[in-house]
């Protein structure tokens, strides 16, 4: 069986790490993409704008699998094919009811991100949880004194980041930095590192003083993979543990639960604070580990 996924533009190089998460449990799979991701993660899918090269991917696969709601037209016929849809994102959210009846026309199935699931009427879901490839990092469970609190969004104000710069100056005994400079992947990592607690995001009130909807993202399960406690709103967590168990972050609603939660943290015992950093770690292999995502992966497509 051979998967191809494919995109106008692999946002977060989603639809290449989905492919290695098959790759993982020893199915043949391949992204390709017309253009690449803003941020370069130093690995991507296959870049390719020749619509007659394009054409000859599609036609070599049995599963066509197509990422972030982005249809790019072809000549192949997919009816002997597997066809799924990946939907995720502001676009997919923004325009759901239109997205829906253009895919369900033509897709065998519809697979979604956590909070979109369940959201409108589409031909036979599953939710995928995203991945990350756990042995790239190595976890450390070592404490700093004080504790290190980081908040480093890729945009500076939607996942809270001001409320967060207001808040940790008033948490005493730690240390902390909020910084929204871009940097390489390699650099980036290096400052969730030195964290002992990642805060990914606490969200903004709508204009009617209401907790926005949202949730973790790629950053809240690297962190977790070198063994951060992360701290995330998911809006969407009971439908999170009842597909996939027990989440191991800590969770929050609404912004101003935050200094409680990390007052909480931050009196914990020595012995509680690892075993909250061990139990991220844990979590993260468990549920979003490429294995862990590709046999998911594989029964689903298996299952059509």
């Amino acid at each position: 069986m051979k998967v191809l996924f494919t995109a106008i533009r692999d946002w977060a190089n989603h639809g290449y790490i989905m492919s290695k998460c098959l790759q993982s449990v020893g199915i043949e799979s391949t992204m390709i993409t017309q253009n690449p991701p803003k941020i370069n993660y130093g690995e991507g899918g296959i870049i390719v704008k020749n619509p007659i090269k394009w054409n000859e991917y599609v036609a070599d696969c049995d599963v066509l699998i197509i990422m972030h709601s982005q249809y790019v037209g072809t000549d192949v016929d997919l009816t002997n094919k597997k066809v799924l849809v990946f939907h995720t994102g502001t676009k997919y959210r923004s325009h759901y009811n239109s997205l829906n009846t253009k895919f369900n026309a033509f897709v065998d199935a519809t697979l979604v991100a956590a909070d979109i699931f369940e959201l409108g009427n589409v031909k036979n879901e599953f939710y995928v949880p995203v991945a990350v490839d756990t042995n790239k990092f190595v976890p450390d469970y070592t404490l700093s004194n004080p504790l290190f609190i980081g908040h480093y969004p890729t945009q500076p104000t939607t996942k809270g980041g001001p409320y967060i710069k207001k808040i940790l100056p008033t948490i005493p005994g730690i240390n902390f930095e909020v910084d929204a400079s871009r940097m390489t992947w390699e650099k980036h990592l290096l400052r969730l590192k030195k964290c002992d607690i990642y805060i990914e995001d606490v969200g903004t009130h709508d204009g009617k003083g209401n907790p926005q909807k949202g949730g973790m993202g790629l950053t809240a399960l690297e962190a977790a993979a070198m063994g951060n406690i992360v701290i995330s709103r998911m809006n969407y967590i009971d439908k999170y543990e009842r597909e996939l168990g027990k989440c191991g972050i800590q969770v929050i609603q609404d912004p101003e639960e935050l200094p409680f939660l990390l007052n909480k943290i931050v009196r914990s015992s020595k012995e509680e604070l690892i075993k909250l950093k061990k139990a991220s770690r844990e979590w993260v292999e468990r549920v979003h580990s490429y294995k862990a995502v590709g046999m998911l992966f594989k029964t689903i497509i298996k299952g059509l």
